[in-house]
């Protein structure tokens, strides 16, 4: 272990080590990527991932390479730098955090090129707290089929996605993302809205002639102007909020004519009443 936290007093020491026993007892709870992993000092981690030290300021776990970064403001955190270009990238793993002498340094970014010709990669969750995906983090990953994109990834570089030719499923968790980082995904055919998004901004999905589905959360409260306008292929649509959001010349009319809406049966006459979705074709149970 390279990354060594100096322990000043006995004091300290003891209460350091009673915090590091609390974290370790909630990890091993946890397997998921929103984990923070406790790497020990005999290299062994709380839930099972290998760890290899590249050097002072580089390490794997499993197949995921992590940089530390110290910016002039601000705490010392990780970056995604790479992968283990001789190992299985299929199902790779990304951790929120990772736990070292008792400091916590969080995963914040993937670097520029980062997973560029991962061609096994097929699906991947994105860690909560992330903030950015740099260019070409993902150029030609060809075989990337969904991705999944946290409340708190805000700031998606343009080609970050470049080349990910089958990449049809995109589910997102925040309200406002820089989403001219990925309108040029010509294969994009279902967007889910999850828990986080409350409002899909005007234009955001204007004229995504690939796009045939939308699934919205029951935490979606308004649709912007045109969000869907020219979206000829968009033929289903998921609503689970009970009351219908807000609409705002969001669909195109008569586009939804040739529409299903899937909305909680509780909430069907209310659809039906509504002065925008009440032009859609079908108005269907969703449960």
């Amino acid at each position: 272990m390279k990354k060594i936290v100096f322990i000043l007093t006995s004091l300290i020491v003891v209460l350091c080590s009673c915090s590091k026993n609390e974290v370790e007892v909630e990890v091993k709870e946890k397997t998921d990527n929103d984990s923070i992993v406790v790497v020990y000092s005999d290299d062994r981690t709380s839930n099972g991932m290998t760890f290899y030290e590249i050097d002072f300021d580089n390490f794997y776990l499993d197949n995921v390479k992590y940089t530390f970064t110290y910016p002039l403001q601000g705490d010392a955190h990780l970056v995604v730098s790479g992968y283990n270009k001789d190992g299985d990238c299929s199902n790779l793993k990304i951790v929120s955090a990772v736990e070292m002498d008792g400091t916590i340094f969080k995963v914040l970014k993937i670097a520029e090129n980062a997973f560029q010709g991962c061609s096994n990669m097929t699906s991947l969750k994105l860690p909560k707290g992330l903030i950015t995906i740099g260019n070409y983090a993902f150029k030609g990953c060809d075989r990337l089929t969904s991705i999944n994109i946290p409340e708190s990834a805000t700031e998606i570089d343009y080609h970050a996605f470049s080349g990910c030719d089958n990449l049809d499923t995109l589910e997102l968790h925040a309200d406002r993302i820089w989403l001219y980082s990925i309108n040029y995904l010509n294969s994009i055919k279902n967007v889910i809205f999850g828990d986080g998004v409350h409002k899909i901004q005007s234009n955001a999905f204007k004229d995504w002639a690939s796009l045939t589905s939308i699934s919205l959360s029951n935490s979606v409260e308004e649709i912007g102007s045109y969000a869907f306008w020219g979206c000829n292929n968009l033929k289903t649509v998921y609503c689970e909020a009970l009351t219908p959001p807000s609409v705002h010349n969001a669909f195109k009319y008569p586009q939804t004519q040739d529409m299903t809406l899937y909305v909680p049966s509780a909430a069907i006459d209310k659809y039906k009443a509504h002065e925008v979705w009440k032009h859609f074709k079908n108005i269907l149970p969703i449960d």
